[in-house]
C-alpha cells in the first residue's frame, strides 16, 4: 500500500513550496550575493534543538550543520535564509548567539518555536529542524543509542509458533 500524505502534510508542503517560490523571485531579481553567516552559530542553534542527552549525540557531533550546508548549496533561498537568520541569532543579544549561556540559547529557541511562521526567526526554525531530524537520525550513529528493534529483513518475520 502506498504512502498517502494526511490533508495537513500537503497544505504545510504545499504551503511552504508557495513560500519558498516566492522569495525566489524576490532573491533571484534582487542579484545580490549571500551574505556569509557564521557556521558556529547554526551548529549552536542546531545543537539546541538536537542536544547531546546521553543516548543520542549532538546535531554537530552527527555533521548535521555541515549536511544542511550541502543542501542550501544548491538552493539560494534556503541559503539566504540561513544566512539572514544566523545573523538575526548573532544580533539578538548583547553577544553572538554561539557564545551565550545554554539557558539564553534556550530561551531564544523556544521563542522562535511559537514566532510568526512567516518571520524569519519561525521559519529558520521549522526548515532547519526538519532538515536536521532527518538528517541527524538517517545517521547510523544518531539512533545506535535508541532501543529500536532491527528490521526483520533479510531474514523475514519468525513465525508465530516460535
Amino acid at each position: 500500500m502506498a504512502y498517502l500524505p494526511g490533508r495537513r502534510g500537503v497544505l504545510i508542503t504545499a504551503l511552504s513550496a508557495l513560500f519558498v517560490s516566492g522569495w525566489a523571485g524576490r532573491f533571484a531579481s534582487a542579484q545580490q550575493p549571500v551574505p556569509p553567516h557564521d557556521p558556529r552559530t547554526l551548529a549552536a542553534f542546531l545543537d539546541v534543538l538536537l542536544p547531546d542527552d546521553g543516548v543520542t549525540p549532538a546535531a554537530s557531533a552527527l555533521g548535521v550543520p555541515g549536511g544542511i550546508e550541502d543542501i542550501a548549496g544548491d538552493v539560494e533561498p534556503l541559503r539566504r535564509l540561513i544566512a539572514l537568520a544566523c545573523d538575526w541569532l548573532d544580533q539578538v543579544a548583547d553577544a553572538p548567539f554561539h557564545v551565550l549561556a545554554d539557558a539564553d540559547k534556550q530561551a531564544i529557541v523556544a521563542w522562535m518555536s511559537t514566532a510568526d511562521y512567516n518571520e524569519i526567526p519561525r521559519r529558520f526554525y521549522h526548515l532547519t529542524r526538519q532538515l536536521a531530524v532527518e538528517l541527524a537520525y538517517s545517521h547510523a550513529t544518531g539512533v545506535a543509542g535508541l532501543p529500536l528493534a532491527a528490521a526483520p529483513q533479510p531474514m523475514g518475520y519468525p513465525p508465530p509458533w516460535g
